[in-house]
């Protein structure tokens, strides 16, 4: 496991040292790890590491500083607002649900890519949605992923790790460019569980509508919503 901690100092115009923020860098996950990631993302750091599907930016939806940092690292404009991770049991802490969302949750989380639309409660900022009173969230499958979900005392975000519009990423070696601008990075190459993107579905109206098809063909979405 590479455990790399850079402490960097610089001269201030007076002569002092000033230590900036501590990099650390892991190549092997392990619950210990996904401990201090945790820490980082409800202390209002930025966190690299894979989800389920691509290698993410994670951090803390409740601190503005958190996520303008990742808009700043992705190029990424504000009216595209991030996923909040979570557990299904801790979806209404951020979110409203009604039958419809209750029965997609049940059939295909935590195993099955789905993101839902729902509408915001108070405790998501309106500027993490960026003036939007719903909010997407998703969950995810994997032992790392899960860990610092539920280890997390905040609310978690994640994006995709990449330049906004540019390819996303599934190897370390290409994760690792942007190690540098965030607080913790954790490789993992075999986290990855799914070959294909989330799919994403709006649960605010009547009937389920799709907003992008992808891990979960829309046919399957529609019939799960059936009573």
């Amino acid at each position: 496991m590479i455990n790399k901690y850079e402490k960097q100092t610089r001269m201030t115009t007076f002569g002092k040292t000033e230590t900036r923020a501590t990099k650390e860098w892991y190549s092997t996950p392990t619950s210990e790890v996904s401990y201090r990631v945790a820490q980082c993302v409800d202390q209002g750091g930025v966190a690299l590491f894979p989800a389920d599907t691509v290698y993410g930016f994670f951090g803390n939806a409740l601190d503005p500083k958190s996520y303008e940092r990742v808009y700043e690292i992705k190029r990424r404009e504000r009216r595209k607002p991030f996923v909040i991770y979570t557990v299904a049991s801790e979806v209404e802490r951020v979110a409203y649900l009604n039958p419809m969302a209750r029965r997609l949750i049940e059939q295909f989380w935590p195993h099955q890519a789905l993101a839902l639309v729902l509408p915001k409660r108070d405790i998501v900022p309106s500027g993490f949605t960026d003036g939007k009173d719903t909010v997407a969230v998703m969950t995810a499958s994997g032992d790392f992923i899960s860990e610092v979900m539920r280890a997390c005392s905040s609310v978690m975000f994640g994006t995709t790790c990449n330049i906004s519009g540019m390819p996303e990423i599934t190897k370390i070696d290409d994760a690792w460019e942007f190690a540098e601008q965030v607080d913790i990075a954790v490789g993992g190459d075999n986290l990855l569980r799914h070959s294909v993107p989330s799919t994403i579905v709006d649960c605010t109206g009547a009937a389920p509508r799709i907003l992008r098809e992808s891990a979960i063909p829309a046919s399957v979405v529609i019939d799960a919503c059936r009573v």
